[in-house]
């Protein structure tokens, strides 16, 4: 998926594939309260809000999150594979 204008909405809602999900946006990704799963997880965003949310990926392949903000207040990431690049300038992750 990708988005050249306005944000990607997840918010309350369950994205999910047992194969590979890539989310490149030059916006926000909102998924407050949302679930993003996938077998294998490659997002590019200009921000990630996953307040309360969960960012989960079941394979067993890398996991990359590229963002300049990253509030996971409250929220979940969780990966099976051996390797989670996150590549953030901002993160937030107070009980998260």
């Amino acid at each position: 998926m990708t988005a050249t204008t306005g944000d990607v909405s997840t918010n309350k809602a369950v994205v999910t594939t047992p194969g590979t999900l890539s989310i490149t946006s030059n916006v926000t990704l909102h998924n407050t309260e949302g679930t993003v799963q996938a077998g294998q997880l490659d997002l590019h965003v200009a921000n990630l809000d996953n307040a309360k949310g969960a960012i989960l990926q079941t394979g067993t392949g890398d996991t990359r999150i590229v963002t300049g903000s990253l509030d996971n207040t409250a929220g979940r990431i969780a990966v099976n594979s051996n390797d989670l690049n996150i590549d953030a300038a901002t993160l937030a992750n107070r009980d998260g």
